[in-house]
């Protein structure tokens, strides 16, 4: 990852819909491409972008129907 593409987790909140708690634990997970520098983790649009293609959104699922 390139310094200059480095942004932040509250902005990549604002992109997914996503907690800055949950973009860091799937940092942290390996989930999701991005690093801590500092005491801040940051992550990139690429990456962002990457994740969501892969996995699906958190919560219920829909009933199949019959």
């Amino acid at each position: 990852m390139d310094n200059h593409d480095y942004i932040p987790l509250s902005e990549a909140a604002k992109i997914t819909g996503y907690t800055i708690d949950h973009l860091r634990r799937l940092i942290q997970k390996g989930k999701m491409r991005g690093q801590r520098i500092g005491r801040n983790y940051v992550t990139t649009r690429p990456a962002i972008k990457d994740y969501l293609a892969r996995s699906p959104r958190p919560g219920r699922k829909p009933k199949a129907k019959d």
